[in-house]
């Protein structure tokens, strides 16, 4: 549905205004970005994915196991979304929730989110 719409009510009026190269570029962009991020938001819902084993691999290196735990951290917040789905939207970041007003924190205890229901 996104990008149906998104074609619409950019792709159109910009049509009108901007250059053939520019809109190969700015439509690429937003198509790669988009592609990006229902991937990764499908490797948050379903475990075991390459990514999630590469990012998995970082917890036992000093200082990259940051990396792994925030992004423990993330699937946590994201999975709190499920249980009421008002709150806690983000994936990637929580910025969003705070900015918006939709953050909930995450159990501490990540052990009772390792797979979704």
């Amino acid at each position: 549905m996104f990008p149906a719409l998104f074609f619409v009510f950019h792709y159109v009026p910009l049509h009108f205004v901007a250059s053939a190269t520019f809109l190969v570029g700015f439509l690429g962009g937003i198509t790669w970005g988009y592609v990006f991020f229902e991937n990764l938001h499908w490797c948050t819902h379903v475990p075991g994915t390459p990514f999630d084993r590469a990012i998995g691999a970082l917890k036992n290196v000093p200082v990259l196991w940051r990396i792994w735990r925030a992004r423990e951290g993330l699937k946590a917040h994201h999975r709190t979304h499920h249980e009421v789905v008002e709150w806690d939207f983000g994936f990637s970041s929580r910025l969003p929730d705070k900015l918006g007003k939709t953050f909930r924190p995450a159990p501490k205890d990540f052990s009772e989110y390792e797979k979704f229901e």
